[in-house]
């Protein structure tokens, strides 16, 4: 991405964007009417030399309400895509930018810090093995291995909301993250640390709503992945 502002990017996302372009398929062809009415969105590819390779141009949508017209720069024929694949190809800026919220690896962390309610568990990496501290400390291997890679590289898989600054504490409310009871540190060899709040469960869903500390978006991952912390503090 060559936007200054979006070069904290997600390569895997702009990777899958440009399959997505790849394999772009025609759901129909519109007969006898080359209109498209009014355009919506265009998207152009550019080949290395700097000359257009192709220019996709989205319109209205059909009279019958489903998909979209498309025309490219080299045909005169009005294509119908589904109105999925047109939302995946004019997806927002914040389609690629980097959903990875945890971010460490075994050589560099120093420590994980766990907070949950008034109870905190740091889990320390030895060798091939981890150290359990805090309040909490008979913790079987098997359990803190499985922490670690739930907790490893943990990625957004929807952002729910972005704020433009600072998020009250009213805004966050609704997500429990106002007052959140899990808290997740990461602390690195070099002394950095970067947290990871999270929030309230999705009502009839196996998601969670987190944000990084003093972050200005809320996101969405797998309930899934604090499963064993949360049993390891009720134990």
């Amino acid at each position: 991405l060559m936007e200054p502002e979006k070069l904290d990017a997600d390569n895997t996302a702009v990777t899958d964007y440009l399959t997505e372009l790849q394999y772009f398929r025609a759901t129909g062809i519109r007969s006898g009417n080359n209109s498209i009415g009014k355009q919506a969105a265009m998207v152009k590819l550019t080949g290395i030399d700097g000359s257009t390779v192709e220019r996709l141009v989205f319109g209205e949508t059909p009279e019958d309400g489903v998909g979209r017209w498309l025309r490219t720069a080299n045909a005169n024929i009005v294509f119908r895509i589904s109105e999925d694949d047109y939302k995946k190809v004019v997806s927002g800026p914040e389609r690629f930018m980097d959903r990875q919220l945890l971010k460490f690896n075994r050589n560099s962390l120093k420590k994980l810090k766990i907070a949950f309610s008034d109870q905190t568990i740091e889990i320390i990496p030895k060798g091939d093995t981890f150290k359990c501290s805090g309040d909490i400390v008979d913790i079987s291997q098997e359990v803190l291995e499985s922490i670690y890679w739930s907790l490893h590289n943990l990625r957004s898989i929807q952002l729910v909301e972005s704020f433009a600054s600072n998020p009250t504490e009213m805004q966050l409310t609704s997500f429990g993250l106002n007052t959140p009871g899990l808290k997740i540190t990461v602390i690195s060899e070099e002394g950095e640390s970067s947290t990871l709040l999270v929030g309230n469960r999705v009502e009839n869903s196996e998601k969670v709503f987190v944000m990084q500390q003093f972050g200005h978006s809320v996101h969405l991952v797998d309930s899934f992945r604090f499963e064993d912390i949360f049993t390891s503090f009720k134990q």
